[in-house]
């Protein structure tokens, strides 16, 4: 009774200590966005270029976190990896105007350092309870989108962000020593077997996890895409719903139970965050429901290996980036489709509870209502495996064919401008050689007066974090004080032929084609589910058949 009104308890001393790094981690976020929108943007290279150093940028700052978390784990230095992190942070924004390179490896660094440090300190410290993640993880994307607000708008607050990580240093040393002193208020975590025949079920119950983080990654991020270059209010209104969904959920779930908790709110998005996506009201409230599985997930990875929170840390991270690797990469538009949505959100809460499920059967930790049997029995791993074989069943089941594809360049642009193609359209994208790039056939390095403007050339996704959504285009020369009938005249280090302008702007639109539209998941989808959910029916009418006897 003492553990479960601990675990229900409202807030506490680790609650504390989760708050304070939160707002370190609002910090580390809000230089991540302002370095990449500010410093990297496509007004100094080619859109090509952006997205390199962007997925660059999150490949370091997510996928490193596994080994820094099992770096940091072996040495159990989490708080001076947390300021280690900070640091960078601070760096890389000295370094982002003149070495754009270094500044993306140490911003990424940074982060990656950051969220394993303080992360693994709020996991030690919080018991079995998941309300603690989702106080940490919130502020990060209201942070993050601050920081894409600051930096896309050019504002020259540079000082006041690296000022601000300094300050987050005592912020770390203030709640590492406030979460040590209030450790032993919170019930400990229960040890998973993890021997012999059951390491195949903990890395069942691993992948389970993971792979409901990467479903959110990609649905999370198709949401916030339908929005960008659409609202300029409502893309802020989506950070604040993830920032209060994610801190929510901890709360709920601990107090509802975890897979009571998750599945309520999955299913209660599902159509919001799909067929109502375009309604603003709908995509704010279905963003916050659809991020309060955030500290489940995270705890319950912590769960699974109670010794290594570096690493239980850092898994959740390689799995956000590797569901926001396609968008990244351009090839995000498939997820257009409500129907395949929906499809995914019904994975996700699958994966979810059978990865709570075989969390139990293995003896670890789980939060109120995860699943466990009257009298402490653990339950049946049959049926969590039944739940992981039709999750993936549903994600996996072949669907219609889809394409993702992009019009051709234009076939002319003014001098100082190459043709390129995005998502959306062909455009005139300045020949910059302002890092130094060589230019090419006989062509010269030199400054031109041209009038830029941006084209929104997102595919429906976002990255995990900060990425390229606009591209430079040039429409014309302004040389001479001539006026632009588009954007801003600027002057611009390009390469420029002899042999001068070449002609007009040619446009034309991209496209994302499919064949046939889906209006429903494929059959195959549809009868993994229903056979799932009598698998599941069944197991349970003969649990409650053994406690009637």
């Amino acid at each position: 009774m003492a553990e479960l009104k601990a675990r229900r308890r409202l807030w506490s001393g680790a609650t504390t200590a989760a708050l304070l790094l939160g707002l370190a981690h609002a910090f580390v976020d809000t230089a991540s966005g302002f370095l990449i929108f500010r410093d990297v943007g496509s007004y100094h290279f080619d859109h090509q270029v952006v997205v390199r150093l962007v997925v660059l940028y999150n490949l370091v700052a997510f996928a490193g976190q596994v080994p820094v978390g099992l770096v940091a784990d072996r040495w159990r230095v989490y708080r001076a990896t947390a300021m280690a992190g900070l640091l960078g942070a601070a760096a890389a924004l000295l370094l982002g105007p003149s070495f754009s390179l270094a500044a993306i490896l140490a911003i990424g660094l940074g982060n990656a350092m950051f969220h394993v440090g303080a992360g693994a300190l709020v996991l030690d410290t919080s018991g079995d309870r998941a309300t603690e993640s989702g106080v940490f993880v919130g502020p990060g994307a209201a942070g993050l989108a601050t920081g894409i607000w600051l930096g896309g708008g050019q504002a020259s607050c540079r000082p006041v962000i690296v000022l601000l990580l300094l300050l987050a240093v005592p912020l770390v040393l203030a709640a590492a020593r406030l979460g040590a002193r209030t450790r032993g208020d919170l019930p400990p975590l229960g040890r998973p077997q993890m021997a012999g025949g059951w390491l195949l079920a903990g890395l069942l119950c691993a992948l389970c996890l993971a792979g409901s983080v990467l479903v959110r990654a990609a649905v999370g991020g198709a949401v916030s895409g339908a929005w960008r270059g659409v609202s300029v209010a409502v893309p802020l209104l989506l950070a604040g719903a993830a920032c209060a969904g994610k801190m929510l959920g901890g709360f709920v779930s601990d107090r509802l139970g975890w897979i009571a908790t998750s599945v309520a709110a999955l299913v209660l998005s599902a159509p919001l965050v799909s067929w109502l996506v375009g309604n603003a009201a709908a995509a704010v409230v279905g963003m916050l429901l659809f991020q309060m599985t955030m500290p489940v997930t995270l705890k319950a990875t912590h769960h699974l290996m109670p010794e290594r929170p570096g690493l239980a840390f850092g898994i959740p991270c390689l799995a956000l980036v590797l569901g926001a690797l396609p968008g990244l990469l351009g090839h995000g538009a498939w997820l257009r489709s409500p129907a395949l949505v929906v499809g995914l959100v019904a994975g996700s809460a699958l994966l979810v509870v059978a990865g709570l499920r075989l969390l139990a059967r293995l003896g670890g930790s789980t939060g109120r209502g995860a699943g466990a049997s009257p009298g402490g029995a653990r339950p049946p791993v049959a049926s969590s495996l039944a739940a992981a074989v039709v999750a993936v069943a549903l994600l996996v089941a072949p669907s219609q064919a889809r394409a993702d594809a992009v019009g051709p360049p234009p076939e002319s642009c003014p001098a100082g401008a190459r043709g390129e193609t995005c998502h959306g359209g062909s455009y005139c994208a300045p020949a910059s050689c302002s890092d130094g790039s060589p230019c090419q056939d006989g062509a010269q390095c030199r400054a031109a007066e041209l009038c830029v403007d941006k084209i929104d050339c997102r595919s429906g996704w976002t990255p995990p974090d900060a990425g390229p959504q606009y591209a430079a285009t040039v429409a014309g020369s302004c040389a001479g004080g001539a006026a632009c009938a588009k954007g801003s005249c600027q002057s611009v280090k390009v390469c420029v032929s002899s042999a001068g302008a070449v002609g007009r702007t040619l446009v034309e639109q991209g496209c994302g084609c499919r064949v046939g539209p889906p209006e429903l998941p494929s059959r195959a989808a549809w009868l993994a589910l229903l056979a799932g959910a009598a698998v599941l029916a069944v197991g349970r009418r003969r649990r409650l058949g053994r406690v009637g006897h």
